[in-house]
């Protein structure tokens, strides 16, 4: 008589399993079967989506098809989409600097509405850095992107061999002076790229170099331009409140003249050079000296990274720095690039732009920001106060080097964020490209960017553009950067 209760017990406890593991797998996700087109870079950039993407069709039900293309290309792409109507992106990922356009203007739809009473959205907004989370994703007084990627530039040096005895006994018999670990001003930069330039170095039978940056591109030079012009200056923007350039001036002739004179201490054809290899450059032992962004420092301690190959055994030969100071009345006045980063918002056009919301929300989690930030395959650079943790970090990271990287934005100079920004850089990149190349001297060369720049500012409407760079200047001041 019992037998028959352990069977009924048996197929009750089978039944109670099934039904639990059917609607297990029945269960519907809450966007199952949405598809979000996300335009998105490639290589190292797209890799915020390699690592989410499995997670998020597993936890959202979304497929995301990214279109991968260069960062660069991406404002022509999101124009192209804006001025046909729209319709081709759910999410975009963005430099900064064009928020003038996309978010002044109406590409971008503002977040709040989203984020109201989520409080696992405001959690991983408000983790984001003041500055970054003020700066780059804020329009107007309301909220239209979360930061993907954060950058700030510092000097990286190879202290064993800037600390070398013998170097430094030569060095300062050439010199006069004891070489500086690191350097601290351009002078004494321009001395020590001097040095280190053109001869064997590590006795690894190759030339070495003296220095390298990030890359001189057309569209790059804007940020060693400025970030100099400023040190050298004691702080002179660009522009004045009406919007004519203020370059053509001794300043802007220092400027050009220290940044010709570090060219040639630079390898050959660096103009010409990728971001990656100008990572690669340094974490592979080629310069002595690198004023670079994050990248460099998130993964030199690491072998097989996407910028070239180190290792944990480098840990005691790099140093972090600031960028060198120009010395005005005895007091150093220091500036740090914080242009580009990228951030990722939602066309006003997009189809589906709960489930965009989703995502990005989703990824902005504390617990995902560290899997993309430190992930050898990545170009996200730290950009939110979860990532100052160095024992968070799953790949070696130098707790001095986020210190360093962290202080650079007290010093840092924002991306020049007003309309039609980009036409301001690529106009500088063109004429200091030929400044650098030899093709014209320094007074023509900042005479003609003076000239582009005033025939851009009234093609564009000189009265809205000094609106605009008022309202920047402004809103960066406040914000603490030192402008």
């Amino acid at each position: 008589m019992k037998k028959p209760k352990k069977i009924i017990m048996y197929l009750c406890v089978v039944g109670m399993m099934v039904s639990v593991s059917w609607g297990a797998v029945s269960a519907k996700k809450p966007y199952e079967g949405v598809t979000l087109r996300w335009l998105i870079g490639t290589g190292h950039n797209e890799a915020v989506l390699k690592v989410n993407e499995k997670y998020i069709k597993e936890k959202l039900g979304i497929t995301i098809v990214p279109d991968a293309e260069p960062s660069p290309t991406h404002y022509a792409l999101a124009m192209r989409d804006w001025m046909s109507g729209g319709g081709n992106y759910d999410i975009v990922t963005l430099f900064p600097r064009w928020n003038g356009e996309f978010m002044g203007m109406g590409y971008l739809m503002p977040l709040n509405d989203f984020m109201d009473n989520d409080k696992v959205a405001w959690d991983g907004y408000n983790d984001i850095i003041e500055k970054y989370r003020k700066a780059l994703c804020e329009w107007g007084g309301k909220i239209y992107a979360y930061v993907q990627d954060g950058d700030a530039a510092i000097m990286y040096y190879r202290k064993d061999i800037l600390g070398n005895p013998e170097y430094r006994a030569k060095f300062k018999a050439k010199y006069g002076y004891d070489l500086p670990v690191p350097p601290k001003t351009w002078k004494q930069l321009m001395d020590v790229a001097d040095f280190f330039n053109g001869w064997d170095w590590d006795g690894d039978g190759e030339v070495e170099y003296g220095i390298a940056f990030h890359p001189w591109h057309q569209d790059t030079l804007m940020v060693t331009f400025t970030t100099l012009y400023m040190s050298r200056s004691n702080g002179k923007l660009l522009f004045d409140k009406d919007m004519h350039p203020q370059i053509n001036n001794k300043y802007g002739i220092e400027t050009l003249n220290i940044m010709k004179h570090l060219y040639k201490d630079m390898p050959p054809g660096w103009l010409g050079y990728t971001w990656t290899e100008s990572f690669s450059t340094f974490i592979e032992g080629h310069v002595a000296i690198s004023l670079n962004y994050g990248d460099i420092g998130r993964t030199v301690l690491n072998p097989g990274t996407f910028a070239g190959s180190g290792g944990p055994q480098l840990k005691p030969k790099i140093g972090y720095s600031l960028w060198p100071a120009t010395y005005h009345n005895g007091k150093p006045v220091i500036y740090d690039p914080v242009f580009f980063g990228r951030i990722m918002g939602i066309p006003r056009f997009s189809k589906h732009p709960r489930a965009a919301f989703e995502v990005i929300k989703e990824i902005s989690r504390p617990e995902r920001k560290i899997l993309h930030c430190s992930n050898i395959r990545s170009g996200t650079d730290i950009f939110a106060y979860s990532l100052m943790d160095p024992k968070k970090w799953t790949i070696n990271i130098d707790p001095v080097f986020i210190k360093t990287y962290i202080k650079a934005l007290d010093y840092g100079v924002p991306d020049i964020m007003i309309p039609s920004s980009e036409q301001y850089y690529r106009l500088l990149g063109a004429q200091v490209q030929k400044f650098l190349t030899g093709e014209q001297d320094a007074k023509t060369t900042l005479a003609r960017i003076e000239s582009d720049w005033e025939t851009a500012t009234d093609r564009l409407g000189r009265e809205k553009m000094k609106i605009a760079w008022e309202s920047y200047v402004k809103n960066m001041v406040k914000l603490g950067f030192r402008l």
